[in-house]
C-alpha cells in the first residue's frame, strides 16, 4: 500500500496515529505562530531549486501567504513563515531556512541540504 506515490503520506499518518496512542513525545504536534510576510518575499522563493547533495529538484510556488513545495516522488509541503528566514510545513513540521544574500540571492536550507535556484 505505501510502495508508491504518496505512500510516505500514509507511512506519516500511520506513525503519527502510533504516537496519539502510545504517547511517544517525540511525535507529539507542535505549535507555530505563522507571521504575515510581504508577498515580493515569498515570491522571491518562488520557483525551481536544486538541492545538494541528492541532486533533486523542487518546485515552490506562493499561494497566498505561504508557500507550497513539491517534490520528484509527489510529496506535497505546505511552508508557512515563522519569520523573514524561516519557514515550517504543517505536514511534519520541517523547518525551511534562507539564507538572504545580496549578490547570489537567497539560498534555502531544507532536510539537511542546500537547495540553490535551478532556474534564473
Amino acid at each position: 500500500m505505501a510502495n508508491g506515490d504518496g505512500g510516505h503520506e500514509l507511512i506519516a499518518e500511520v506513525v503519527r496515529a502510533a504516537a496519539r496512542v502510545y504517547g511517544w513525545p517525540h511525535f507529539a504536534p507542535q505549535r507555530r505562530r505563522a507571521v504575515a510576510l510581504d508577498p515580493a518575499v515569498l515570491d522571491a522563493l518562488a520557483g525551481r531549486w536544486r538541492l545538494e547533495p541528492g541532486g533533486f529538484e523542487v518546485a515552490v510556488i506562493r499561494d497566498g501567504d505561504h508557500l507550497l513545495l513539491s517534490t520528484p516522488r509527489g510529496s506535497h509541503y505546505t511552508f508557512h513563515p515563522a519569520s523573514t528566514t524561516e519557514l515550517f510545513a504543517l505536514e511534519d513540521g520541517a523547518t525551511l531556512r534562507v539564507r538572504w544574500d545580496a549578490e547570489e540571492g537567497p539560498e534555502l536550507q531544507l532536510w539537511g541540504s542546500t537547495a540553490r535556484r535551478a532556474e534564473r
